[in-house]
């Protein structure tokens, strides 16, 4: 064997699942041991496996459709997110392009699937990594098309600290642009609260021109911190008042998002209008509330209110740390 090629009991789950994938979108077991650093039997052994059929030498019928023009031009909506979300949270390689997320979110491949009329199949492997070992849900779709068009739009291998915002960020579409980011890297956190807060991690270029956005639409008194975490660069907008705007343009009017961040989106709405309610009450007269419920539970109670809201106002009031 050849030292470029791996025994096949050295590979992992990932990576056999990327062979038979890449053999079964048409791609020759001779190519596929190339790109993988097998030999060819060792792609058949794995696709048999796999319970699936091998084909004959020479017999090259591509099994699975896809949009190969897709991104050839960045002119709308879908196109824009999907570029966003797989500048965070994609693989780009000669031929390849390949999309790994946990199972919970497993419907936003199928959106995928849906954007670029494929039919490409989604696969599930256990992924160990210090966190312990999880459910991903992986998409891989050969196409040298779509491989070669988001190398032009800058996406290209180990893209992790070279990727830049793509020019549509500074356009009409930037907002479904940075909704894609955001959606791959993005984080809101304490939705439920008046102190809510967004980050997006990523390197310098992508957090310096996602908080090039934010600012643009939220308040410019927006309390903004920027962190660097070894290689990583973290943006973090405080406020309910400053991440509401910039929530509000990414995914007020959308029509494609990952589910889980939209609903967190919903969430931060309801404060919107329960938030405001109390804020004229002083802390003299919360700590009456206080007083005559006998616990702050109590008091969101009986204001029909959500405790973090009372918790949000505590915070602004100075009443606790």
């Amino acid at each position: 064997m050849a030292l470029n090629q791996a025994p096949a009991n050295k590979l992992d789950d990932a990576t056999i699942l990327g062979i038979v994938s890449e053999y079964m979108s048409g791609t020759t077991a001779d190519e596929v041991g190339r790109i993988y650093g097998c030999h060819r039997q060792t792609v058949y052994n794995y696709v048999n496996r796999a319970g699936l059929e091998t084909r004959k030498r020479g017999h090259h019928t591509r099994l699975y459709s896809v949009d190969d023009h897709f991104f050839d031009v960045i002119d709308t909506e879908e196109k824009a997110y999907w570029l966003g979300f797989i500048a965070a949270d994609g693989y780009v390689a000669p031929r390849l392009l390949s999309i790994s997320i946990a199972v919970k979110d497993e419907s936003h491949l199928l959106k995928l699937l849906d954007s670029m009329s494929s039919n490409y199949p989604i696969h599930r492997y256990y992924n160990g990594n210090s966190y312990g070992r999880n459910w991903i849900s992986s998409l891989r779709i050969s196409s040298h098309g779509i491989a070669s068009a988001l190398s032009a739009h800058g996406l290209e291998q180990r893209k992790t600290f070279t990727v830049q915002p793509h020019p549509c960020s500074l356009s009409s579409l930037a907002m479904h642009y940075w909704r894609g980011v955001f959606d791959g890297d993005g984080c809101i956190c304490r939705p439920d609260d008046g102190s809510c807060s967004l980050s997006l991690t990523g390197n310098v270029f992508m957090v310096d021109g996602f908080r090039s956005f934010v600012m643009g639409v939220s308040p410019t008194t927006a309390k903004v911190t920027l962190h660097r975490n070894g290689i990583n660069h973290f943006y973090l907008v405080h406020g309910m008042n400053f991440v509401r705007p910039a929530l509000d343009v990414m995914y007020g009017n959308s029509t494609i998002s990952l589910q889980r961040k939209f609903e967190l989106y919903q969430r931060t709405q309801v404060v919107k209008t329960t938030y405001r309610k109390w804020f004229r009450v002083t802390a003299d007269e919360w700590l009456s509330l206080y007083d005559k419920h006998g616990s702050w539970e109590c008091v969101a109670q009986a204001l029909h209110t959500d405790r973090s809201v009372i918790i949000g106002h505590r915070k602004r009031l100075g009443m606790m740390p």
